[in-house]
């Protein structure tokens, strides 16, 4: 394998893997669509590198742009521009009209350029494509690109890199080198896109990777290290990895948590990951990341779990690609309810905060962090004294995905004191 300065003749065979790995579904269209969206990229790009292989066959590309003012009138502008009006004469000749037939792709630019407006160029070296041709993955293709895109950006003062893709299929990969999500933004435009920034030197030994400390709150970062060294499994999973940012959980089929009501069985097997505490008023928060749930029941979520028979659990279960349940489950002395309310498929990311109030709980869920609603409010009969609170995931049916938790905290309780009708004399 050989990596090499991108050319003009890598044009058609890049589009056609651009084409075949994100529009497949499209039929006929994919290679247009890759196409349009190449030179997009090549337009806000200073440099490119190809891999090829020993038959001059691409495999795969890497978009840099530097963050030296100097570099940003593109020498791959000639490319792109040649490329597109090539683009928009063959789809002129084949009656095909360029705004509507394009249009998914300028969504995904106003997307990029909307991400990139919130960048300071100073000293950020930008990756705004690494792609590699289906058939060439788990070669090491896109280490070797990464590795010489960053000696590149090095040599032109980067201190800072950041990673922008329009597919997040591939986050597990960026966060075990060591990078991490800052920033996403979805459109409302249907099909939905969506763009991920991360962020941080990749690591490919699979050690923490460096990144600009000024980007993150310090005491914030030490004090989540404390929590997950101290939080212990309950049936630890075949699967799973936890770092200083994000906890990563791949469920097994037939897990679930479960007791008699309605269905009359009992199903005590989910994985959950807890922090123990005495601490009579807290409040927990998570956000998790199911993405990858596509099978009937595929959940994960935030649990107080004290034993099979004396637990709670809150989670988004996936249906049928149309609705999910956004619910809560108590549990009390073997017998579970189920609170439940319908929410759109589409929903991808929810927040849960817990919270305590002695042997009293609370539920609430944000899809932002920052607006929460209240999905239920519980007694917990088992549930004074020292507790645990954690995430769990699982797959009920023959079904598997990744679950990923980030931005857990605990601290004092968010549920405040009732101050209306005073407590009966008991």
């Amino acid at each position: 394998m050989e990596i090499r300065k991108f050319h003009g003749r890598d044009f058609e065979p890049v589009s056609k893997i651009m084409g075949a790995t994100w529009y497949a579904d499209e039929g006929s269209r994919s290679y247009w669509l890759g196409a349009e969206e190449l030179c997009i990229h090549l337009m806000k790009t200073d440099y490119a590198l190809t891999a090829v292989d020993e038959k001059d066959q691409v495999l795969g590309v890497v978009l840099l742009r530097s963050p030296r003012e100097e570099d940003h009138d593109s020498q791959l502008r000639g490319v792109w521009q040649q490329q597109m009006t090539n683009l928009e004469m063959m789809m002129r000749m084949l009656s095909l009209d360029p705004a509507s037939e394009l249009a998914l792709v300028h969504e995904e630019s106003r997307l990029m350029d909307q991400v990139a407006a919130t960048f300071d160029n100073t000293g950020v070296g930008v990756l705004p494509l690494v792609i590699v041709a289906p058939e060439a993955r788990g070669k090491g293709v896109a280490k070797a690109l990464l590795r010489a895109g960053l000696e590149w950006l090095s040599r032109r003062g980067a201190t800072e890199l950041r990673l922008v893709t329009s597919d997040d299929c591939d986050w597990q990969v960026y966060e075990r080198w060591g990078m991490r999500r800052i920033l996403s933004s979805e459109s409302s435009a249907e099909p939905r896109m969506g763009i991920y920034v991360y962020q941080g030197f990749p690591d490919f030994e699979g050690r923490a990777a460096s990144y600009d400390e000024t980007s993150a709150d310090s005491a914030d970062k030490e004090a989540w290290a404390m929590k997950a060294e101290q939080m212990v499994w309950t049936r630890e999973p075949k699967e799973w990895a936890a770092g200083d940012e994000a906890i990563l959980i791949t469920t097994e089929p037939g897990t679930d948590l479960w007791q008699r009501t309605y269905y009359h069985f009992r199903n005590d097997n989910a994985p959950v990951l807890q922090l123990e505490t005495d601490e009579p008023y807290f409040s927990f928060v998570v956000r998790t990341d199911f993405s990858g749930a596509h099978h009937r029941f595929d959940q994960c979520g935030v649990a107080l779990y004290l034993d099979s028979e004396n637990w709670i659990k809150g989670s988004v279960e996936y249906e049928d690609g149309v609705v999910q349940h956004l619910g809560s489950v108590v549990t009390n002395h073997g017998w579970s309810d189920w609170a439940t309310t319908e929410i759109p498929a589409d929903v991808r990311q929810m927040w849960y905060r817990l919270s305590r109030r002695e042997d009293d709980y609370r539920i609430d869920c944000s899809e932002d962090g920052e607006h929460w609603r209240q999905m239920r409010v519980c007694h917990l009969h088992e549930g004074a004294g020292t507790v645990r609170v954690g995430v769990y995931a699982c797959s009920p049916e023959d079904s598997s995905f990744t679950a990923r938790f980030t931005d857990l905290s605990m601290g004092p309780c968010a549920w405040e004191a009732h101050d209306g009708q005073q407590p009966d004399e008991e």
